[in-house]
C-alpha cells in the first residue's frame, strides 16, 4: 500500500498507441523511484494483480470480489472511524468525509455496496478474484519487496 504508480498515454489523433507505467515508493521523505529488482517485482504483480482485466466481463468479476472482500464490515469501519476523527479532529474528519463522497472512485464504492445490502446480501465472487483482492488487501511487504 506504499507503492503506487502514474501512467504517461502516447496519444495520436483520438487513439491511444501505448502507455507506460512509472511506479514509486510511498517514503517518510516523499515519494522515490523503484530501484531496478523493486520495479520488476512490481510489473510481475500488476501483470497477475490486471489478468481479470484481460477476460470478458472481468473486470466485473473484480469488482465483485472487492465489493464481496470490502463488505458492510468494511463500509462500517469506515464511516465510524471518519466519525470518531470528526470528533477528535473535525477538520481532518470534514475532509476525510467529503473525500469520500466527492471522489468518485470511493462514491462508487460506498454506493455499490450500500446497493448490495439493499438487495440483501452477499453473492459469492469467482474464487480467483477473490484471491487475487484478498491477497492485494491483505498482503504486507516492505520498500525491498520482501516479507514485511
Amino acid at each position: 500500500r506504499k507503492v503506487g504508480f502514474f501512467v504517461t498515454l502516447r496519444i495520436h489523433g483520438r487513439a491511444i498507441e501505448g502507455a507506460d507505467l512509472h511506479p514509486y515508493a510511498i517514503t517518510d521523505t516523499g515519494l522515490r523511484g523503484l530501484e531496478a529488482r523493486e520495479d520488476r517485482e512490481f510489473r510481475r504483480l500488476m501483470a497477475r494483480l490486471s489478468a481479470p482485466f484481460a477476460s470478458e466481463g472481468g473486470h466485473l468479476r473484480a469488482w465483485d470480489a472487492y465489493l464481496a472482500h470490502y463488505g458492510v464490515e468494511g463500509f462500517a469501519s469506515e464511516v465510524t472511524g471518519i466519525l470518531e476523527r470528526m470528533e477528535s479532529e473535525p477538520q481532518k474528519g470534514a475532509a476525510m468525509f467529503r473525500n469520500r463522497v466527492t471522489t468518485m472512485q470511493h462514491a462508487e464504492l460506498w454506493k455499490d455496496v450500500l446497493t448490495r445490502v439493499m438487495q440483501g446480501g452477499r453473492r459469492t465472487p469467482p474464487r480467483d478474484a477473490s484471491r487475487l483482492v484478498e491477497e492485494y488487501f491483505t498482503r504486507r511487504v516492505d520498500l525491498s519487496w520482501g516479507p514485511a
